[in-house]
């Protein structure tokens, strides 16, 4: 019986991670093409692992990632990709995606999770779309949380977020220097990123830098 749950889980798990690779696939061709999705979701599970977060959660949290950003197909292209400074009513538009995210994991949690149930995984996505913009100092958005009321693993994928963030070229900025990329997040560590989280970048950095070809 054990063995038959278990190749169950597999299965159930393999089919996810088919799904969830291909809703990034779509979102990362839709706003950026460059790989952030997938380099966010696999600088999150280097720092699930540093963390000592166990097997399944780490898995669960890496696929979690990849739909960090989902909500974004529902913004504007031209503002996704706006150069210049956006206005007060661009930012608010900007940040619905963070509830829009969460809103369309949910509808597919919903039409999935009876046939191939994996509450948890379904639970994590949502908690990083919605909450990944919350900083420790109740700052962000959309809720305002505060330290710990923060989900940890959208803290998690907030660092490997912003840590891709600053080392890519957008529209409105160049690439960061890999050495002011780590003074960047240690000046916000312990302000808008969970400082425990950023203690494994500072200790394992060659880990975390951008190879550019």
């Amino acid at each position: 019986m054990n063995t038959l749950l278990s190749s169950h889980s597999t299965d159930v798990h393999a089919i996810y991670e088919v799904f969830f690779h291909h809703l990034a696939d779509m979102a990362e061709y839709r706003l950026y093409a460059t790989g952030h999705v997938h380099r966010v979701a696999d600088n999150a599970k280097k720092l699930a692992q540093y963390m000592g977060l166990d097997t399944q959660t780490t898995e669960r949290l890496y696929l979690a990632s990849l739909l960090h950003d989902v909500g974004k197909v529902a913004i504007p292209r031209e503002l996704l990709l706006k150069p210049d400074p956006l206005s007060f009513e661009e930012r608010i538009c900007m940040q619905q995606h963070t509830i829009v995210g969460e809103q369309l994991i949910e509808e597919w949690s919903l039409s999935l999770i009876h046939h191939l149930p994996e509450p948890l995984l379904f639970q994590y996505a949502k908690q990083i779309a919605r909450s990944h913009h919350e900083n420790m100092d109740g700052s962000g958005y959309p809720d305002g949380l505060v330290g710990e009321a923060i989900p940890l693993h959208a803290r998690i994928v907030k660092v490997a977020d912003v840590l891709d963030a600053l080392q890519s070229k957008r529209t409105y900025k160049e690439a960061w220097l890999w050495t002011d990329t780590l003074e960047e997040l240690e000046r916000l560590s312990g302000v808008t990123l969970d400082a425990r989280v950023v203690e494994w970048v500072m200790r394992h950095p060659e880990r975390f830098r951008r190879r550019t070809s």
